[in-house]
């Protein structure tokens, strides 16, 4: 139990996987931790968690460590309270229709930017308003192993055909290799590059749907991995592009490299 700007929290759950370790907490067990808080940087996201596990409020607290006044002029807790990017989006209605109706480029900026958990009672993050198509924007994470694992062996399969057993085996090396050029690639210079969008509410649409929505909701488990349906597409044009670099002959072996380091 720890008090926090005069709110009280039961952190037992939590101090497991907190990542500065149990121990923090441990040695502030019953203590006011307001200044503690205030002089380690926290982000929104450490707010939103510790608010969850709030369980009271400590009538006519002095705040041991930090003065009333300072905690009302500076509350870090009245920053994620009245959540002001639900003015624009309603989680719970389609993000990705919202994000191109709603959001310009500094407004879709700080949206993206600012991580946010949803805590409050039966709260749900929908890409889609219609059900039956946010059902395919969710993909939990085995469904890649379970719908990706048998490409990758079908692709070694055809590649047994065309090379012996070393070259194989080093086209699959090469294939991991590739990936994770590719991924850093995507990563570095698209998937990061937001501030560099063109003024364009398709692109930042575009932009959303790939990655951006796993920065704006980091806690939704359900779109923690590439949606299945739009990597399908993205399959076929990296063995095009794969045909274009690697000999006829490795492109299948080098491709299940690829998938199994996407994995």
């Amino acid at each position: 139990i720890v008090i926090f700007e005069g709110s009280v929290y039961d952190c037992t759950n939590f101090k497991i996987t907190h990542p500065g370790g149990p121990k923090y907490i441990d040695d502030n067990v019953g203590k006011d931790i307001t200044q503690l808080f205030y002089d380690n940087d926290h982000s929104k996201i450490a707010l939103r968690l510790l608010n969850e596990t709030k369980i009271g409020i400590l009538k006519g607290s002095e705040h041991a460590n930090i003065d009333s006044k300072k905690v009302k002029d500076q509350s870090m807790m009245k920053e994620i309270e009245h959540e002001e990017w639900r003015k624009l989006i309603d989680p719970a209605e389609g993000t990705i229709y919202q994000v191109f109706t709603k959001l310009d480029k500094d407004a879709y900026m700080n949206f993206v930017n600012d991580p946010k958990h949803l805590t409050r009672p039966n709260d749900i993050h929908r890409m889609f308003k219609t059900p039956f198509l946010d059902f395919f924007s969710r993909t939990p994470w085995y469904h890649i192993a379970c719908f990706w694992t048998p490409v990758m062996f079908y692709k070694l399969w055809q590649g047994s055909y065309e090379l012996s057993v070393v070259p194989l085996v080093l086209s699959f090396i090469l294939g991991l290799i590739t990936w994770t050029f590719i991924e850093y690639s995507l990563h570095r210079f698209i998937f990061h590059m937001e501030i560099y969008i063109p003024d364009n509410r398709l692109l930042r649409t575009i932009h959303y749907i790939f990655h951006g929505v796993h920065h704006a909701f980091p806690m939704d488990r359900d779109r923690l991995v590439f949606p299945i349906a739009a990597a399908i597409p993205i399959y076929f044009i990296v063995i095009k592009l794969l045909s274009l670099v690697y000999p006829e002959v490795m492109v299948n072996t080098v491709m299940a490299g690829v998938v199994g380091m996407y994995m």
